[in-house]
């Protein structure tokens, strides 16, 4: 067997590796430290299914959305700790609370800064997995637990990405009605390598300890995009999103994704899954909204199951049906996905030839960050200033000129 499917249309999913059934293969990194699955061709045995269970493969069972609402915890802890309005935190205690036989699962970083995903048993647990993870989240064996779960007849939930949920169901090969899955709105992929590299080159810098990450870190409100680094509770560092950290400019930038990332088949309006959570950038464009616009997360119900798990939750959350346009003319994904940064093809050269995250992610970022630092400067601020001074001016005598 030559391939599973296109190299730079490949996810790493993992439901060709899960479904091999002589365990031939395994996930290896290319030289971009982008991880792909590659097959020891003493074990295959030719059966082909690693091709019939990849998503790539095969159409997508993709649905149009029924409603959209804005919503939120009414739980103002829950709310506060949440990357938008706690709604996926919400779920999964109502299943803890109300749903025997469930199996929940959800991704949590682990000690070496890897995001894989574990089931959650305890709201503990629960707390472990809130807030976003920007990097690669490792599925590992958790399909094959999952069909397990699923011909027991427990409930089975999963909230992933969309490639993930599609990698699932492409390894599943059947419907299952206790099956409830929920997609988060995805910007990019980013390898862990880069990220373990970055904490790495930071923790040498500031030559203190580190065993905690954030990248939304509800400290300094999570809408502002803090990223932290810290020791048992101590911040030991701290860069909002647009700043010089070369990890988060990378990441919302659209640098440092995975290759498919910029091709992918999910960024659309038609969903993978019974729910669709993101932030609701655009709420209250389109029709009046009395409300903090912070930390509100928006839902996208796709199917009748989603809609029914949506009202199973109703007196712990607030819900408030939205126009369509409010989320599909204000979050890009849900149209196209992101294009590469300019510097895209430096980033990848350098990386290429140094394999050094740090280093090529700073060469390719380096007007990204002399903007940010001359913005910051006191000729920066100046210059701003002085622009609004003239478009106010700008204003004002064309308000003057329509009466």
């Amino acid at each position: 067997m030559e391939k599973i499917c296109d190299f730079d249309k490949c996810t790493a999913c993992n439901a060709c590796r899960v479904a091999c059934p002589k365990q031939c293969i395994t996930m290896q990194n290319d030289k971009l430290l982008v991880p792909h699955p590659s097959i020891d061709r003493d074990k295959c045995i030719d059966c082909g299914l690693c091709k019939k269970v990849c998503p790539v493969n095969n159409a997508l069972d993709l649905k149009k959305s029924i409603k959209v609402y804005a919503a939120w915890s009414n739980d103002d802890t829950i709310r506060g700790n949440s990357a938008s309005g706690g709604i996926a935190t919400e779920i999964y205690k109502y299943f803890l609370d109300n749903v025997q036989n469930s199996y929940l699962l959800g991704a949590c970083f682990n000690s070496n800064f890897e995001v894989e995903y574990v089931p959650i048993e305890s709201f503990e647990q629960l707390l472990k997995i809130q807030n976003s993870k920007y990097v690669y989240s490792n599925t590992l064996n958790i399909y094959s637990e999952i069909k397990e779960k699923l011909k027991s007849n427990f409930k089975v939930l999963f909230v992933g990405l969309p490639c993930q949920v599609a990698g699932l169901k492409g390894y599943l090969r059947k419907e299952y009605s206790n099956l409830l899955t929920i997609d988060l709105v995805c910007h990019g992929v980013a390898p862990s390598d880069y990220l373990k590299q970055h904490i790495e080159s930071i923790r040498n810098k500031i030559m203190k300890p580190v065993n905690q990450i954030s990248f939304r870190d509800p400290l300094f409100l999570t809408y502002t995009f803090t990223f932290t680094l810290k020791s048992n509770g101590e911040v030991n560092y701290k860069k909002k999103v647009y700043e010089d950290d070369v990890y988060q400019l990378g990441y919302h930038k659209a640098l440092i994704y995975r290759e498919n990332c910029y091709h992918c088949q999910y960024a659309q309006r038609n969903r993978i899954s019974d729910l669709t959570l993101c932030d609701f950038t655009g709420v209250g464009a389109y029709a009046s909204f009395n409300y903090s616009k912070n930390n509100v997360s928006c839902i996208l119900v796709n199917t009748g199951k989603g809609e029914e798990l949506l009202n199973s939750i109703k007196s712990q959350i607030t819900l408030i049906e939205r126009p369509m346009n409010e989320v599909y003319d204000f979050e890009g994904q849900l149209n196209a996905p992101y294009r590469p940064h300019p510097k895209r093809s430096k980033f990848v050269d350098l990386l290429a030839k140094t394999s050094d995250f740090e280093y090529a992610a700073s060469e390719a970022l380096k007007y990204d960050i002399f903007h940010y630092k001359f913005q910051k400067s006191f000729i920066g601020k100046g210059l701003c200033l002085f622009k609004k001074i003239i478009r106010k001016g700008k204003n004002v005598i064309k308000n003057k000129s329509n009466y």
